[in-house]
């Protein structure tokens, strides 16, 4: 599988038109005219980041500008957003905050999915117009040092965007959230039923009565994820040979909530509350390259695979 290694996506639309809110725009011609940062020539460091939206900014307005942007990285890095040397120069616009910092964790962030925006103030005498697609700002990527022997163990995970909150994501999944739990599970399994048909244990099969005993008899903790009091997934774990040993048996997303960080909330919430775990198992399908990279970032590795039928292949990842 490719792996990624740094980069630039454009947001999803459903975050697009969260983040457009209160702009006298039409979203989604902007959204299908947003650019890409790139490189102007083949020395430059800078990556030009251009506006997503035509703006007038008066002397001393400030705005925050979207890019419809978020960008990737490996964990030792960071994206530093300047402001266009012609525009500081020039105009007189500058970075409210100087110079910004972008940490590799900010990616895919569930509060607003690593969207970056550029804060400008306009310091000159005239005003600014900007047009969508004009370049704002330029980013470099970095590597950044830690001291020796720093404690990371403490450290907290990235659970939002600029302000974020820590607020918990897992709630005890109870009998009465049955029939909305199976109708979350169906739509996150949907996609699999369509692309490999039936097999063994399809999550997209189950009943009512059998999410309902799952919930009320079945040995284990099954716990719903919710976000602003709508349940978007669900996790469900139970012990093998010894309380230490757990294999995470359902892990889902809603699709319109996946690649948003819910899901990395989730899965290490459930797992930083169970300490006294010293072995997870998990199963994916293999050809699911996402699925595989995600549990792999968690420390899973892959222990054993078996192929289902052509073109399905199962494989169970242990952590340890």
């Amino acid at each position: 599988m490719n792996k990624k290694i740094r980069g630039f996506e454009k947001i999803s639309y459903p975050m697009w038109e969260k983040a457009m809110e209160g702009e006298n725009i039409d979203i989604k011609e902007a959204y299908d005219s947003i650019v890409m940062p790139a490189r102007k020539t083949y020395k430059s460091a800078g990556y030009d980041i251009c506006s997503a939206i035509d703006f007038t900014l008066n002397p001393g307005e400030s705005k925050k500008v979207p890019t419809g942007c978020k960008v990737y990285m490996q964990n030792d890095e960071f994206f530093a957003v300047y402001i266009r040397s012609s525009l500081g120069i020039k105009k007189d616009i500058m970075l409210k905050n100087q110079v910004g910092i972008i940490d590799a964790d900010f990616y895919n962030n569930p509060d607003n999915e690593g969207h970056f925006i550029v804060a400008i103030i306009n310091n000159g005498k005239e005003p600014f117009v900007c047009k969508k697609g004009d370049a704002i700002a330029q980013g470099i990527f970095q590597k950044y040092l830690v001291i020796d022997n720093e404690d990371t163990s403490k450290m907290e995970e990235r659970v939002g965007g600029i302000g974020s909150t820590s607020e918990k994501i897992l709630q005890k999944v109870q009998i009465e959230d049955a029939e909305e739990m199976l109708n979350v599970q169906k739509a996150s399994f949907e996609k699999y039923y369509n692309k490999y048909g039936e097999f063994d244990s399809n999550p997209y099969n189950m009943v009512l009565s059998r999410m309902e005993f799952n919930i009320k008899y079945r040995f284990g903790r099954y716990e719903k994820m919710v976000v602003d009091g709508k349940i978007i997934g669900g996790i469900f774990a139970f012990e093998l040979d010894e309380p230490s040993i757990k294999k995470i048996a359902q892990f889902y997303v809603l699709p319109e909530y996946q690649n948003l960080g819910y899901g990395r909330k989730a899965m290490k919430e459930f797992m930083d509350s169970d300490p006294d775990v010293k072995k997870w198992y998990v199963d994916t399908i293999l050809q699911e390259d996402t699925n595989v990279a995600f549990y792999q970032s968690f420390g899973f590795e892959i222990i054993d695979e078996e192929e289902e039928h052509e073109g399905l292949t199962f494989v169970t990842l242990l952590k340890k």
